[in-house]
This record gives structure tokens, C-alpha cells and sequence, in this order.
């Protein structure tokens, strides 16, 4: 790996206000190098997926990743570069555990939320139709493999919201510096709140304490999502709220979010 590039990776589910955040960094800190999902991410993603249903050889998009990351690093020596992965995270934790000293900043969403954004978002048409047909569109649990094709989409996005932040967490180690962000925090109504967020944020990706910051528009929806084939939480049945809550629960409780039962 090329440390003099100053790689810092912002990993999270998608979802999770990263494209604010990008856009919210572009315009006041123009001295990073912003890489978001860098290319050629859904390729490798689907690749990774296909990789871990069995249907390719194992490490093949990791190596992939490995000659695409060496290219891009020399072509950037001496840049500060905060790379966001929302696509890629599962596969990018694997890159970056080899790396000397891994900076991670986690975003998180809680799973009611992020299960009804992530499955009404549409940032194509033709792409979401995509995904509902397209096989390794899927982040799929190891655990729940078995019984996947019997699930229901609520239930195979809990399943991926549980595997994407594992797998995240699993980086931390004494050789990595990991902060967990929420994204709640981020868009609070609370100013206070948000102002403390992005104080927090900023000063880990500069890795120096920030004082002041610009407050971000918390009305500016970015990649909105709307309801459509997933409705509120509030409104799924019983059964799939409890089985969001068994998949799911353990995480939330170590993010201390809460759980609720119709």
C-alpha cells in the first residue's frame, strides 16, 4: 500500500447522507480530494457478490481492486483523499485491513430507516429494475444464503444492513483509527447536535481539531427517496418488524438504537 497518498475511507451501508456529506466537503474544504465510489465500484460489487455465492474464483475482485488501487494511489502521491465506499465497503475492508494504518470513518443509519430508503431509492429507473432482476445485486448474509430466495425484500435488506456493518466493524483493530458516525446526528433537527457532528467528522478526516464549521442545509434532500414498493416501518406487519429486530437486533443495540414492536 502507498501511505504518502492519505487515504481516508468513509465506509457505510449507502444511505446514510454521504452524498450530502460529499457535496457538503466539496464546497467547504476544496483542499481534499474527494473520490465517491470511485470506478469501477458496481462492477467489482457485482464480481464480489458473485464471488462469495461461489459462481467465481475467492480474492479475485480483492486482487482486481488491489491493481486498480495501485494505479490510482501513484497517479495521487501527497493528496489528502477521503474516499467514500457505500458499494464497495464489504470488499474495501478487505483491501484496507492490509494496509499499515487504516483511517475509517463508519456510517451508520438505523435499519427501519435505511431498509425503507435504500429499497424505494431510484436514482434510475432502468437501474433499480436492474437490481430487482440482475442477479449479485444483493449483499447476502453467509448466514442467510440458504434461505434467501424464500425472503422478502424487507428481510433481505435487514440481512444486508447486518453483513455491511460487520463486516465494517471488523476493521478495527490496534493498527486502525475508527470513528462511528450516526446519521441521525448528522441531519438532527437539533442544531447543537449537528454542528457537534460535523465538528466530530471534519476534524477526524483533517485529523486535527476544527471549531468552526458551516452548518449543512438539513432541508436539501439529495438522492431523495420516496415510498413506493416499501412503506413506512411503522406500517410493515408484526412478523416482519420482530424478524427485522432478530436480524438486526444485536448491532442496534451496540449502536443503541431502538427496537420496536407493533
Amino acid at each position: 500500500m502507498n501511505d504518502s497518498a492519505h487515504v481516508k475511507y468513509i465506509l457505510s451501508t449507502g444511505r446514510t447522507g454521504t452524498t450530502q456529506l460529499r457535496e457538503y466537503l466539496k464546497k467547504n474544504y476544496p483542499e481534499l480530494r474527494i473520490w465517491f465510489e470511485p470506478p469501477p465500484s458496481r462492477q467489482l460489487y457485482l464480481l464480489w457478490n458473485a464471488e462469495q455465492a461461489g459462481f467465481i474464483k475467492q480474492m479475485t475482485s480483492l486482487k482486481l481492486l488491489n491493481k486498480y488501487k495501485s494505479w490510482q494511489l501513484k497517479k495521487n502521491i501527497g493528496e489528502n483523499i477521503i474516499e467514500f465506499d457505500s458499494y464497495l465497503s464489504p470488499l474495501v475492508c478487505d483491501y484496507i485491513e492490509a494496509e499499515a494504518l487504516p483511517v475509517i470513518a463508519h456510517f451508520i443509519r438505523h435499519p427501519y430507516t435505511w431498509i425503507q430508503s435504500i429499497g424505494n431509492f431510484k436514482a434510475a429507473s432502468w437501474r433499480r429494475h436492474a437490481v430487482d432482476i440482475l442477479p449479485f445485486t444483493y449483499v447476502v448474509h453467509p448466514v442467510a444464503r440458504e434461505e434467501w430466495s424464500q425472503m422478502d425484500k424487507i428481510l433481505k435488506l435487514a440481512w444486508s444492513w447486518r453483513f455491511i456493518n460487520e463486516r465494517i466493524l471488523e476493521t478495527q483493530s490496534p493498527n486502525s483509527v475508527y470513528k462511528l458516525f450516526k446519521f441521525e446526528d448528522f441531519v438532527s433537527e437539533n442544531t447543537d447536535l449537528r454542528l457537534d457532528t460535523l465538528r466530530n467528522i471534519i476534524s477526524f478526516l483533517h485529523q486535527h481539531e476544527i471549531t468552526n464549521v458551516q452548518d449543512i442545509d438539513v432541508s436539501m434532500k439529495l438522492n431523495k427517496s420516496n415510498a413506493d414498493s416499501i412503506s413506512n416501518w411503522q406500517e410493515w406487519p408484526v412478523n416482519t418488524l420482530n424478524k427485522v429486530n432478530e436480524i438486526c437486533g444485536d448491532l442496534m443495540r451496540r449502536f443503541d438504537y431502538e427496537a420496536c414492536d407493533q
